[in-house]
């Protein structure tokens, strides 16, 4: 022995080598005549926080060892946004599953070998980092209609000359974020995965109401991405005081138990109405060219098919809009571009919704 501590990743394998031999021996002993029945010995499981490199399929019985949530953490999302690496093509049925992670919906994963995997809150996050042209290339129109990015807090600092961090961090401050961490793990969800309801305070509802009526408000008047955009901001801010709420809990700092002051709420309201101008001057600066790309390969597409196409058409016809929603707002884009007009087409039944270019 090195007198080193095992990585946590040998002792996982010892685990499981370990479990493999009990349950040969027990299923063995099982299938003897007479034998008399024994409890299966337990599996071990992996505790993860994070992953990189991940499909759906693998995502699913991570997930059910781990009921409080995994964080995507990708050094660059590139490689995130090719969803059509392992699907033959069809990245569109992965897109539309990880766009339900957003909400922490419920995921059913069918594996050959395995069988099915079933969470009841598919809570996961994602983060990364990416280059402004790259992003605008992976991201194209495509997934600004299917809403994936709109679903992402981007933001990019301005550029600033490197310094020579000054100082250590004192000892006591390491400790206090430790006990912080280690306080937040230690959080699970409820047996049947509901989540816990906490409420606002007078003060935090009377702050969120102002906010609820001006964000409306700006909601309403937005137009195309950042309007939708707009949509999931709302919910920024009550995720973020809600982190926000935990963090001070965990932190010991004064906090009124299951009721969120107005003091998460305001810092999460804060952060949200950041984020929503920084996606906005983020996309503007992006390159468009990729996004027009895809409008001409969009036009070629209806071209083909005599100036007229339908949502089912596009949707049917184009790798990349097989995501329910993405073909009809691509669509919607090019009528309000000037390029086309909405055309209702016989169908020898209900007319159907189709798009004529001009």
């Amino acid at each position: 022995s090195t007198g080193r501590p095992t990585p946590p990743r040998a002792a996982l394998f010892d685990r499981r080598s370990h479990y493999e031999a009990e349950k040969r021996e027990h299923d063995r002993g099982s299938r003897r005549r007479g034998a008399e029945p024994t409890a299966s010995p337990e599996r071990p499981v992996a505790e993860r926080v994070l992953v990189d490199d991940i499909t759906i399929e693998a995502l699913g019985p991570i997930l059910q060892d781990n009921p409080n949530g995994l964080l995507v953490a990708r050094d660059e999302l590139s490689g995130w946004f090719d969803f059509d690496r392992y699907s033959g093509g069809k990245g569109g049925g992965e897109v539309g599953r990880w766009l339900s992670c957003y909400g922490a919906g419920p995921l059913t994963v069918d594996r050959k070998l395995s069988g099915t995997f079933y969470v009841p809150a598919a809570a996961v996050s994602i983060t990364g980092t990416i280059q402004p042209k790259v992003l605008a290339r992976v991201i194209g129109s495509k997934h600004i209609d299917n809403g994936l990015l709109q679903r992402f807090i981007l933001a990019a600092p301005p550029r600033r000359m490197k310094e020579i961090p000054s100082g250590d961090v004192d000892f006591a401050t390491v400790e206090a974020v430790r006990s912080m961490f280690a306080t937040l793990a230690t959080i699970r969800p409820a047996d049947d995965g509901s989540p816990f309801v906490l409420d606002l305070e007078p003060e935090a509802a009377a702050e969120w109401r102002t906010f609820y009526e001006e964000h409306a408000a700006a909601q309403f008047n937005a137009t195309g991405p950042a309007g939708e955009m707009l949509s999931k901001a709302e919910a920024w801010a009550a995720r973020l005081a809600l982190v926000l709420h935990m963090i001070r809990q965990a932190g010991s700092e004064p906090t009124l138990g299951h009721r969120i002051d107005a003091d998460s709420i305001a810092r999460g309201i804060g952060l949200a109405r950041w984020a929503a101008r920084e996606w906005e001057r983020v996309l503007a600066g992006m390159d468009r060219g990729s996004i027009e790309h895809d409008d001409r390969r969009l036009v070629g597409f209806i071209e083909s098919r005599g100036g007229i196409a339908t949502p089912r058409d596009v949707q049917r016809g184009l790798r990349g809009y097989r995501v329910p929603g993405a073909a009809e707002a691509a669509l919607q884009r090019l009528t309000k571009s000037g390029r086309a007009e909405w055309s209702p087409q016989a169908t020898g039944g209900r007319p159907a919704d189709a798009v004529k270019l001009k």
